[in-house]
């Protein structure tokens, strides 16, 4: 495969019609040689689900418990190596899921449920990926309970435990030692297990999610690569390095020009963020983290290449020097040398014959500091900025009437849009847009003259879709400004109905250096 990437690339740089007809072929026979050679490798996850009916039963019968178990899914093909990297994790999961989540039958009679626990394992294979998700209906996580352990273990500092989020507390139980039993048993209690899953499933490029309610049950997800062989990625240059990042990780391209720059690119609370259709990720610099000089500095770019990165449910920005394109690698393991660098996962040999390090993800956000590990998450002081606030406690500060500053709740914000003039339309209920196949009214708040005949499709408006009690309706804006928490101290007023046609004003106060006023949409 190598060797057909040095080919293609060659051809690629040369105007030669005769040469570049038989590289495709080549190129498209490769390919499939290469398919045809993974299908050997690949094999169905009832594989590996061959002994849990009879874990199941042993266990359920140690433990005293009725347990009923349901496979679905097993023809989705795994990698050989990759299945039996994950059998050991799946085991832990599903045994975990009857000593900890399936309770007695005559707990599950007491709160209305059959006495016989169920669980489920599932697998599916989705954008390139494969989830394995083991799921039970038993008694879920008690997550006060599992507040009280973190404290008394000195996982959770005292002073942090009442305020750390719920998802905090579910990450607590992939920590080194935390357990929620109150004795050591055979099967459980020793405070290892959950933790060493998490590290298995990362070192092969998957992550793990756990959801959970109380008395109704758990659900722990597996994501992992179909192969660790031949991965596809996307190469990005920095510092005159190239690095390649697996496409599995990579949610966006963006590259930012203009006042787009200065728009997106800034800082909250002394953190570089990106601003993003109203989400806000922290953003890295590659060129910062290992210690390059960008090919040009930041004054003198005519633009930003950013990729936005995901791993699992967390989401952050990278800036890069320059985004390439998108190739087929091959996986080679590192030496000891690199065995303290958790921003790489691998290396690969490019086409011209150089060596391109495979950047890991999440290890390269937590290296940043952008994903704290959740150790530091939770043993962390108490302070303002220890949390960002949820959308239920942030504004979106919005400019309207060429210089008036209003603000409105994040929570009722559905989308931010730049829509063409050209498509408000009239009608005898006024202003009107067409939207994802319905008419959504337009509340005018912009300077802007819609009447004019002057407007053509390229002259573009903010607009906000916004949720009121009954519907959904589209702000007209002029400026989207800043998302920021709502202020604690807001000065209510009053004003006349005349005043409330559009807007409901409840409250102002001063945002940004301005008088702002916080408003409530009407329908």
């Amino acid at each position: 495969m190598q060797a057909r990437n040095r080919i293609v690339q060659i051809a690629a740089n040369r105007s030669d019609d005769e040469l570049l007809e038989p590289v495709q072929r080549l190129n498209t026979l490769t390919t499939e040689l290469q398919a045809g050679v993974m299908r050997t490798r690949m094999q169905p996850v009832r594989n590996a689900w061959r002994k849990y009916p009879r874990i199941v039963r042993d266990l359920g019968k140690q433990c005293g418990k009725q347990v009923q178990l349901d496979m679905q899914g097993g023809d989705t093909e795994l990698d050989k190596s990759m299945l039996e990297t994950i059998a050991d994790p799946l085991v832990h999961l599903v045994r975990n899921a009857i000593d900890h989540g399936i309770e007695k039958p005559y707990l599950r009679k007491i709160k209305g449920k059959p006495e016989t626990g169920h669980i489920v394992v599932r697998a599916f294979q989705e954008t390139g990926q494969v989830h394995i998700e083991v799921s039970d209906d038993g008694a879920g996580l008690d997550l006060e309970r599992i507040r009280k352990k973190a404290v008394d273990a000195g996982i959770v500092a005292a002073d942090r435990a009442m305020v750390i989020s719920e998802s905090e507390l579910r990450n607590s139980v992939f920590l080194p030692g935390f357990t929620t039993a109150d004795r050591v048993t055979e099967l459980s209690g020793r405070g290892v297990g959950m933790d060493v899953v998490k590290t298995h499933i990362e070192r092969i490029g998957g992550t793990i999610e756990l959801q959970t309610r109380k008395d109704v049950g758990t659900t722990v997800r597996l994501t992992v690569p179909l192969t660790l062989a031949i991965v596809p990625a996307f190469v990005v240059l920095c510092g005159g390095q190239r690095f390649a990042i697996p496409q599995i990780n990579v949610a966006e391209l963006l590259r930012l020009r203009g006042d787009e720059m200065a728009q997106a690119y800034e800082n909250y609370h002394d953190t570089p963020v990106l601003r993003l259709r109203g989400e806000l990720l922290p953003i890295a610099d590659l060129s910062a983290r290992l210690g390059t000089q960008h090919s040009k500095p930041s004054s003198h770019r005519e633009a930003l290449d950013i990729l936005v990165l995901k791993t699992g449910s967390r989401r952050f920005a990278l800036l890069v020097d320059e985004l390439g394109d998108a190739q087929e690698i091959v996986v080679r393991p590192l030496g000891v040398l690199f065995s303290n660098r958790p921003e790489y996962s691998g290396a690969a040999l490019m086409g011209d014959g150089q060596i391109a390090l495979i950047l890991d993800a999440l290890g390269l956000a937590r290296s940043c500091g952008l994903l704290a590990s959740e150790q530091t998450l939770l043993s962390g002081p108490v302070t303002v900025r220890d949390e960002m606030p949820q959308f239920e406690d942030q504004v979106l500060i919005c400019q309207v009437n060429g210089s008036r500053q209003i603000a409105l709740p994040l929570s009722n914000v559905i989308r931010l849009e730049q829509i063409p003039l050209s498509a408000i339309e009239s009608s005898s209920a006024g202003n009107m847009v067409q939207y994802r196949g319905d008419v959504l009214p337009i509340r005018q708040m912009a300077q802007i003259d819609l009447n004019t005949t002057t407007t053509i499709d390229t002259d573009h408006q903010p607009l906000v879709i916004y949720r009121t009690s009954v519907s959904q309706i589209g702000l007209l804006v002029d400026r989207i400004l800043e998302v920021i928490p709502r202020p604690v101290e807001l000065q209510p007023v009053t004003l006349d109905a005349s005043d409330q046609q559009d807007l409901k004003v409840t409250s102002t106060a001063i945002v940004l250096g301005r008088i702002t006023d916080f408003v409530e949409a009407t329908p």
